[in-house]
């Protein structure tokens, strides 16, 4: 009997021993200080920038010809500020504008009439096709631009910020503490600056170890910076750069010489460049005729620079249709040109595109 109760005794005893172990178990389980839940969760990433597409390049595009570019940022795209601008000049003329996250550099078109003389001046004397300069910010041997883009190009490079006394690269290498992305877009010869600017801002931003891949480039109405060597870099470098090109718009063809021969075929019979008599070098001729002749002087051009051909950024480009004015239909030079003049326009450029129309005030 007493063997039964010594047994019982030691069963209750470890009966609450291990009770109290349980209990204390329990008790540090629910003192211990439970772990933060985000310490469990992958922190958010941020939320990626959207970059401006090709309805806000044409908008900037439109605004880099306006002397107050601020007052149509502010009506036009709400929440970007001017960070840079220099003075005002009858040459090119850009800015910069942020909106906090991203850059956008915006250089004007050419301010011309569309006229043959105009055309023939802008040819050989503004972007002065006759010479070429090496393109030393390529990867593909052989690079060059033409000589009146090299000018175009030395002239916005050399304007200063009124505020900071900045050029344009030097400020954004600086400022692009954060590897902020940089579209560059223009109109007509600011389209045609903006890919040799943004080819050397690359190289540069490579140099300061910067991010080069958030570059891009939207021009419209560009006529060719350079020759295939320029072209084949400038694609490589920004495979997702566009190009707008109206079918219509001759500006956009040149200096090619392949393309402008086909310039006699645009606008079909009215006005007709076959039936258009001018005088060029002594002789009366069709319009269709000077630009064939004008073609091969290009090509002849390009065979004295060493079968340095100029060839347009983008290939095709994106082309889009443009409707025709309905006001030029004789057959004469001043209306094949005020048509040409038309279809170059950089409001008919947002009109076909569905992009509001900007009016400099």
């Amino acid at each position: 009997m007493r063997i039964l109760a010594l047994i019982i005794g030691c069963w209750f005893l470890s009966s609450c021993g291990s009770g109290d172990a349980r209990q204390t178990a329990v008790l540090t389980e629910s003192t211990a200080p439970a772990a933060p839940e985000a310490d469990n969760e992958p922190p958010v990433p941020p939320a990626p920038v959207k970059q401006p597409g090709l309805k806000e390049a044409c908008l900037f595009s439109q605004i880099a010809y306006c002397t107050d570019p601020q007052a149509q940022l502010d009506q036009f795209l709400p929440g970007w500020k001017l960070v840079w601008h220099p003075a005002r000049t009858t040459s090119n003329h850009s800015f910069i504008a942020s909106d906090g996250r991203q850059y956008v550099v915006a250089i004007r078109g050419s301010l011309m009439e569309i006229s043959w003389n105009a055309i023939d001046n802008w040819i050989y004397q503004d972007l002065n096709v006759v010479e070429q300069d090496d393109w030393t910010y390529s990867d593909v041997q052989g690079a060059r631009i033409a000589q009146g883009t090299a000018r175009g190009l030395a002239n916005v490079l050399q304007s200063t910020d009124t505020a900071t006394g900045q050029k344009l690269l030097e400020f954004l290498l600086q400022n692009r503490k954060n590897n902020e992305p940089v579209l560059f877009t223009g109109h007509s010869l600011g389209g045609n600056l903006a890919a040799v600017i943004a080819s050397r801002f690359y190289t540069e931003t490579k140099e300061a170890g910067q991010a080069a891949d958030v570059l891009n480039v939207i021009s419209f109405a560009s006529p060719a910076a350079g020759n295939s060597a320029f072209a084949r870099d400038f694609d490589n470098k920004f495979p997702h750069a566009l190009r707008v090109e109206a079918q219509g718009d001759i500006v956009a063809k040149f200096p090619c010489a392949s393309r402008v021969a086909e310039l006699g075929k645009l606008y079909g019979k009215q006005p007709s460049a076959s039936q258009i008599k001018v005088g060029y070098k002594n002789m009366t001729v069709s319009l269709s005729t000077v630009f064939e002749t004008m073609s091969s002087a290009l090509s002849l051009l390009e065979l004295k620079n060493g079968m340095s051909s100029f060839t347009q950024t983008c290939g095709k480009g994106m082309l889009i249709e443009m409707k025709p004015s309905g006001k030029n239909m004789l057959n004469d030079v001043q209306s094949w040109f005020a048509e040409a003049g038309y279809q170059h326009g950089v409001a008919q450029y947002a009109t076909a595109m569905h992009v509001p129309v900007v009016e400099c005030k």
